[in-house]
């Protein structure tokens, strides 16, 4: 006989879910936004419902079947299939890093200095969300450069979903399209962990997210200075280079790009307290 789910309320499967989930470090959120996407409700319309016994056994059931990979530690935003970014939702999987509320203080300070019409090179584009909310915030056109063929069909699909194809731009290449240029700003938020580094991060995102869009190189700081040395002659005079950076790299980063003869070069905080953007002026 075919096995039947007992009958249970929303909330029950929410607390049967965090016990389950208590060593994994699997929090509130996490759950309920797993319930939300397997019976497809809002978390609205889930706090009105949660004291009901459910009747959608095939969204029980996909709820226990994403539960069951979130406990092998697959990031919740690959089950889910998107992530939020500047309040908008971003498809994304495995061949792309999940974006990170701390890139989002790049997007604000190239918003803050973007002039219209300007030229922007978004080096190692993943997802697409820097490029795309460059695009949608402001009146800019966009090079998402991407070297992963596999990332950049997903990125089109982030495009698509926007409807931006006219104003971003898709290309492979290795740091530096082979054509195109000079831009008037460059942004970059590049893999910026060492090799050891790497090896300490946590199992849901060691084991799942790509490391070609994690690991710098053996110091962590490889590419970013690639990227320094190869703007400076890419990039309009007055124009902008910004850089994500890494925990303890920014200062380094920021003499860095003062001995490449950039200027007004500053260091931006993001919300935690870390220095996390460096930028400077052509």
């Amino acid at each position: 006989m075919p096995r039947t789910l007992r009958t249970v309320r929303y909330g029950e499967l929410i607390a049967d879910a965090l016990l389950k989930g208590s060593q994994a470090g699997i929090k509130p959120l996490d759950a309920e936004l797993l319930l939300c996407d397997a019976f497809a409700i809002s978390r609205g319309r889930y706090w009105t419902i949660r004291p009901d016994e459910i009747t959608d056994k095939q969204g029980q059931k996909r709820f226990s079947r994403n539960l069951r990979r979130l406990l092998r530690g697959e990031p919740l935003y690959y089950i889910l299939k998107k992530r939020e970014f500047f309040s908008r939702s971003f498809c994304v999987d495995r061949r792309v890093l999940v974006p990170r509320p701390e890139t989002e203080t790049l997007v604000e300070q190239a918003l803050a200095r973007i002039r219209p019409k300007d030229t922007i090179l978004d080096i190692g584009a993943g997802s697409g969300c820097v490029s795309i909310t460059l695009a949608l915030e402001a009146d800019v056109r966009v090079t998402a450069l991407e070297i992963d063929r596999r990332a950049r069909r997903l990125l089109q699909c982030n495009l698509d979903r926007f409807r931006v194809e006219t104003r971003v731009r898709v290309c492979g290449g290795n740091l530096f399209p082979r054509h195109g240029g000079p831009w008037r700003m460059i942004v970059a938020n590049p893999p910026y962990l060492s090799s050891q580094e790497y090896h300490a991060l946590p199992k849901h995102i060691r084991g799942f997210e790509p490391r070609r869009a994690l690991v710098g190189g053996h110091e962590g700081t490889e590419i970013l200075h690639r990227i320094i040395h190869g703007s400076h002659s890419r990039i309009h005079p007055g124009g902008w280079l910004l850089l994500e950076t890494g925990y303890n790299q920014a200062r380094g980063i920021a003499q860095e790009m003062k001995a490449r003869g950039f200027h007004d070069i500053q260091i931006i905080p993001d919300l935690a307290g870390i220095e996390r953007v460096v930028m400077g002026r052509h």
